[in-house]
């Protein structure tokens, strides 16, 4: 199958990075044009999946503090909503030089982060779940523990009564 993407020109590229993102939406990263690592235009896209047909966004348009320059044989993984990229190599002058550094690149709100920015998880209606789901369990135990006890106290008592 060979689907066409509308939406920002993408330059075409090897060496690169994808992730794809908790919204079902690719995150590519780096590469370049030729084995001479030249860099690409733009460094940092986006492949909307979710619509047809697929669309490109450029995501340098909205970014600041990008990690510069542009990788190319470079590795990148996703985690929670962070697309982790390091090592890898660019080229300066005509120069290949490797890198040791990495980058955070969050995914939800388009940016260059400096650390993994643990969001609370627990929005007020996930509290207001658990706690109803607490209470509601905690009555549907006494209730079975009443019912029980009620259920062995009448076996007892019609025993009783038998003598």
């Amino acid at each position: 199958m060979n689907e066409t993407a509308s939406g920002d020109y993408i330059e075409g590229r090897g060496f690169h990075s994808a992730v794809l993102a908790r919204d079902s939406k690719i995150i590519i990263y780096g590469g370049s044009i030729s084995n001479k690592a030249k860099a690409v235009t733009p460094v940092l896209a986006m492949l909307d999946i979710n619509i047809y047909p697929f669309r490109w966004t450029n995501l340098n348009n909205f970014t600041v503090d990008a990690p510069s320059p542009s990788l190319t044989c470079h590795s990148a993984t996703l985690y929670d909503d962070f697309m982790i990229i390091t090592l890898g190599r660019f080229t300066v002058y005509n120069i290949e030089v490797l890198n040791n550094k990495t980058y955070i690149f969050d995914t939800l709100n388009y940016k260059w982060v400096k650390k993994l920015n643990r969001r609370n998880q627990l929005t007020p209606l996930k509290i207001f779940a658990i706690v109803i789901s607490a209470v509601v369990l905690f009555a549907a135990i006494v209730l079975m523990v009443v019912f029980r006890w009620k259920r062995k106290v009448g076996i007892q008592d019609d025993r009783l009564s038998n003598f």
